[in-house]
């Protein structure tokens, strides 16, 4: 389904959701062959863990890579407009092609203001760098 429609951030959630609720039914399984094993303890810090790494995973790099990658090199149709509305972790893999949403990417990532370190993000800094 990924190979033909490419990848998404809600199909990156739905594979990130497959693979807690895999985890979550293996601390079941744990449970129902030692007694007092605390499965609540399991389940709140491994859906902990799994939040905290889909939260540093840079996904739109993820998506980017693999859409321009994959998808396109097995001559599948590429959604351009759905990357060029990508965050600025995208950048890096973006700014390696291109044509008019490049373009229109790097717009938008370009209107970048300082807003002082409160503010700051590294990867919008990163792709500004990148465009300029």
């Amino acid at each position: 389904y990924i190979k033909n429609y490419s990848l998404t951030f809600l199909r990156v959630l739905v594979l990130w959701s497959l693979v807690v609720i895999a985890v979550l039914l293996a601390g079941i399984l744990i449970q129902i062959f030692k007694e007092d094993f605390s499965l609540f303890r399991y389940g709140l810090i491994s859906v902990c863990i799994c939040y905290i790494l889909l939260s540093y995973a840079h996904v739109d790099y993820f998506i980017a890579s693999f859409n321009l990658n994959y998808v396109a090199e097995n001559e599948g149709s590429v959604d351009y407009h759905y990357l060029s509305q990508l965050s600025s972790d995208a950048a890096p893999v973006i700014a390696d092609y291109e044509g008019g949403w490049v373009y229109e990417y790097s717009r938008d990532v370009q209107e970048y203001e300082d807003d002082g370190v409160r503010k700051f993000n590294l990867s919008h800094y990163i792709a500004v760098k990148m465009f300029e």
